[in-house]
């Protein structure tokens, strides 16, 4: 299969071992000038213009795959050279500082080091919760920027939740995009 040479943004998915809901890139990848590939164990990553870290059905296995591959170190130096990376539910664990299991839902390892790139702790429950959620987009740098204000919909669904690591509260701490109801309840 010849390679695209075709297109105007190169975006990387990172193929994890446990990803799920993949096919919540099919647009993407239709879309004229974009360049859709999934990066998988041995795969260079390159610089592309922008990260994807998917959501994945086992977090800490997905975590602990990155680090085994090299992948993990090759994210945080694109992140910290302003590449733009995206994270989707737990891709978006992964970035935090720790991610605790106290109850061991998913492995019986209780602490794992998340990559640092974020302030917070994510922590694992036994409850399933499942939400529609309504919102705008923050005001957000680089790749993204002109998207901020617009409206945005989606779902949510996790066993557990995310804190800020600097002890304050509230949904909006550090939020890229602002939630204004979330399964029929408004939010302020």
């Amino acid at each position: 299969m010849k390679a695209r040479t075709d297109y105007l943004i190169d975006i990387a998915v990172m193929g994890l071992p446990h990803i799920s809901n993949f096919d919540d890139f099919d647009t993407l990848e239709r879309e004229p000038g974009v360049r859709l590939r999934y990066v998988e164990a041995g795969d260079p990553l390159g610089t592309p213009d922008m990260v994807i870290i998917p959501a994945t059905k086992s977090t800490v296995a997905d975590l602990a795959w990155l680090r085994a591959t090299g992948l993990a170190d090759d994210l945080v130096s694109l992140s910290r050279t302003g590449i733009s990376v995206i994270r989707i539910c737990g891709g978006y664990q992964m970035l935090g500082e720790r991610i605790l299991d106290p109850q061991g839902v998913e492995t019986p390892q209780r602490e794992m080091a998340g990559l640092q790139l974020l302030p917070m702790t994510t922590v694992f429950g036994r409850t399933k919760e499942t939400h529609r959620v309504t919102g705008e987009v923050g005001s957000v740098p680089g790749l993204l920027a002109e998207a901020s204000g617009l409206p945005v919909e989606g779902y949510e669904i996790h066993m557990g939740n995310s804190f800020p690591s600097d002890g304050e509260t509230g949904a909006q701490h550090g939020a890229p995009i602002r939630i204004n109801e979330r399964s029929g309840q408004f939010w302020d």
